[in-house]
C-alpha cells in the first residue's frame, strides 16, 4: 500500500494557529502533502503560510463557503491526483509526531473501517480535548479509557461518532462517500457525513496509538445562544435521513412544524418555543435544495 497523503486545512482568520499547525505536519515522521483552503480569511493566514511554508500548497477562496464545502476543494483535488490517504485538521491544532504514522499503520494491518480519530488532547496538553472526552469517549465509542495510556495502544475503539477535527480517511471512502454537503455550512456537516457513512454500513474509530491536539472549544455543544444552529442542524438530518423515503421525512417534517406553530403562537409560549418555529419556517424555504441534496447524497463521490 503507498502512502500518498494529502492534508487539507480549512483556514478562516487563523493566523494565531496555522504555523504551529503547519510545523507539526513538516515534522511528521510519515511525511504528507499540506493543502490550505482559506475561506475567504480578512487576516494574514494566506500570507504567513506561503512566507514560512513555500511547501504548503495554499488555495484563496473569493468568499468563505463554509467549513464543509471548502474541504470538498481539497477532496476533489486528492481524488484526482490520486492520493492514497486524506487528513482534514482543523487550523486550531496540531499533530505530534507520530500521529500521522500510526495511522496508517491502522490501514495498513486492518482496512475495515472508513474514518479513523487519532487520540484529541486540549491544545495545551493539560487533558483530553472537551467534546472528545465527554461526547466521543463517555458516549460514543465502546470499551475504551478515558486515560489514552490505560487504553491497549495496540488496538483501535469503533466509535458511532467523532467529530471532523482530525479525520483520516482512505481514499475509497471519498470515493464511496463523497465529501460534505454544503447545506451545513458550519457545524453539522460531520454529523451528516456519518449519517451518510452509517447507511452504508461504514465504521469509524479511535487510535490511541496516534495523537492530537486541539483547541476547540465546542462551545455549539454548551452555548444557550447556539441552540438555534443546534436545533437547525437536528432537523435538517432528519430531512436528510438516507434509510428515509422522502414522502416519510417530509411528512414528519410537516407535523413537526406545525407542533411547533402551534406552541409559538400561544401566550403561554417562551422563546424557544419561537425559535423553533422560526427554525422550521427557514428550512421550510429550502426544502427543493434539501430534496436535491437527498437525490445528491446517493451518488459516489457525492457533492464533489
Amino acid at each position: 500500500m503507498q502512502n500518498k497523503i494529502l492534508t487539507i486545512i480549512v483556514t478562516y482568520n487563523g493566523s494565531q494557529w496555522i504555523e504551529k499547525c503547519v510545523q507539526s505536519l513538516l515534522n511528521s515522521t510519515l511525511a504528507t502533502d499540506i493543502l490550505i483552503i482559506d475561506n475567504a480569511s480578512q487576516d494574514d493566514t494566506i500570507d504567513l503560510v506561503k512566507t514560512k511554508f513555500p511547501i504548503a500548497q495554499c488555495i484563496r477562496l473569493k468568499v468563505n463557503k463554509g467549513f464543509g464545502a471548502a474541504n470538498n476543494v481539497g477532496l476533489k483535488i486528492a481524488l484526482t491526483k490520486k492520493y492514497n490517504f486524506v487528513f482534514l485538521v482543523n487550523q486550531d491544532a496540531y499533530v505530534a509526531p507520530t500521529c500521522v504514522e500510526e495511522l496508517v499503520k491502522v490501514f495498513r494491518n486492518n482496512a475495515a473501517f472508513a474514518v479513523l480519530s487519532p487520540w484529541q488532547y486540549n491544545y495545551e496538553e493539560t487533558g483530553n480535548e472537551t467534546y472528545f472526552n465527554d461526547f466521543v469517549l463517555k458516549e460514543y465509542c465502546n470499551k475504551i479509557s478515558l486515560d489514552r495510556e490505560g487504553n491497549d495502544q495496540s488496538k483501535v475503539f469503533e466509535t458511532s461518532f467523532v467529530h471532523a477535527a482530525a479525520w483520516f480517511i482512505p481514499i475509497s471512502t471519498v470515493a464511496t462517500n463523497g465529501g460534505f454537503d454544503p447545506l451545513f455550512f458550519y457545524t453539522g456537516e460531520d454529523n451528516d457525513y456519518v449519517q451518510r457513512l452509517k447507511a452504508k454500513n461504514m465504521k469509524m474509530a479511535v487510535v490511541p496509538a496516534a495523537v492530537f491536539y486541539h483547541k476547540g472549544s465546542n462551545t455549539a455543544m454548551k452555548n444557550p445562544a447556539s441552540n438555534e444552529q443546534l436545533f437547525m442542524n437536528t432537523e435538517l438530518l432528519k430531512l436528510k435521513l438516507p434509510n428515509a423515503s422522502t414522502t416519510g421525512a417530509l411528512a414528519l417534517f410537516a407535523k413537526n412544524a406545525m407542533r411547533a406553530n402551534i406552541k409559538a403562537g400561544k401566550k403561554s409560549a417562551i422563546a424557544l418555543d419561537k425559535m423553533k418555529a422560526i427554525v422550521f419556517k427557514t428550512l421550510a424555504k429550502k426544502i427543493p435544495a434539501i430534496l436535491s441534496s437527498r437525490k445528491e447524497q446517493q451518488k459516489k463521490e457525492a457533492y464533489l
